[in-house]
């Protein structure tokens, strides 16, 4: 019983001082300042995210489709469903053309959040257009 006892600590031993490589790789995520409503105040704050902007249409979508990237207690004003139909850019202008679900937001308060996230950006304006009509 002790030659088996002394057997199993020394294979232990020889186990635990096998040394292994471990890879460890990790990917470096851009921050970026968005405006985002305050859920406590309602008021549109600076806030920064994990989250990559390339274009037109990630800003719209980070709003919409993608609002769970913004920190906790903070939310977007526009509702999910909204489906960016078409974008287009002319001289640093933004054009978003949207379906009817932009009705169930506060057009107002998106339009504001486009819009300041947008300079941040260097867009001019930022334009919403519901059936070939601006809305703002």
């Amino acid at each position: 019983m002790k030659r088996l006892f002394f057997c199993l600590c020394a294979l232990m031993l020889v186990c635990c001082s096998c040394k292994k490589n471990v890879e460890v790789s990790f990917e470096v995520v851009e921050e970026i300042s968005v405006y985002a409503i305050k859920s406590s105040t309602n008021q549109l704050e600076e806030v920064v995210i994990e989250y990559t902007l390339d274009n037109e249409e990630d800003l719209f979508v980070l709003y919409t489709s993608f609002q769970n990237t913004l920190p906790v207690g903070y939310t977007s004003p526009a509702n999910p469903n909204i489906t960016l139909l078409a974008s287009e850019v002319r001289n640093n202008v933004v054009y978003y053309t949207v379906d009817n679900y932009i009705l169930l937001s506060d057009i107002t308060a998106f339009h504001e959040a486009l819009t300041k996230t947008g300079k941040l950006l260097d867009y001019k304006e930022i334009h919403i257009i519901l059936n070939e009509n601006q809305l703002i």
